[in-house]
């Protein structure tokens, strides 16, 4: 369907094949052109319900970090995500799960503890949605909230917290 030649999109959403293809109309042209600036704006950033898997969109995001040479002037990012208690930590999974690996490699960390080798933990992500805690990633001011959207509402304050510390 056009109007006046020009291309409306049947769609609010994009999935599928031909994607990057779609983001050339508008007003998708539009709302990713504004991400990008968005990303590289922000004083803090909260992903929620985000598998890491556009790269158009990943490199938006790694970009405002890879402009920031200093790790220390990042912006602190909160991911919201809804895990498997028994799953492994993120830093041990970063090499075998596609999720873990794109977001390790699109926020520039290891979500390591502090150790020389970040693979020895294998502890598994139980323990932070029982104590309804972050996954903090010990080099820059990035956490993953492990509980879900539900669960994060009653801790919302210390997600704001989060977002509105820096190191």
């Amino acid at each position: 369907m056009a109007q006046r030649f020009k291309p409306i999109p049947l769609t609010t959403l994009l999935a599928g094949g031909f994607k990057l293809d779609q983001l050339l109309a508008d007003p998708y042209q539009t709302f990713y052109s504004a991400l990008v600036r968005h990303a590289q704006e922000a004083d803090s950033i909260l992903i929620a319900g985000y598998g890491f898997g556009d790269l158009h969109v990943n490199r938006a995001i790694q970009n405002r970090f890879e402009r920031t040479y200093d790790d220390r002037n990042s912006p602190p990012v909160v991911i919201l995500e809804k895990s498997r208690p028994e799953r492994a930590r993120t830093g041990r999974l970063e090499i075998n799960q596609f999720w873990s690996y794109e977001l390790t490699h699109t926020l520039r960390m290891t979500f390591s503890d502090g150790r020389e080798n970040p693979s020895e933990n294998t502890s598994t992500i139980e323990n932070f949605i029982v104590e309804r805690e972050f996954e903090q990633d010990c080099k820059t001011r990035v956490a993953i909230w492990h509980g879900g959207f539900r669960e994060a509402v009653s801790d919302v304050d210390k997600i704001i917290e989060w977002l509105s510390t820096r190191s």
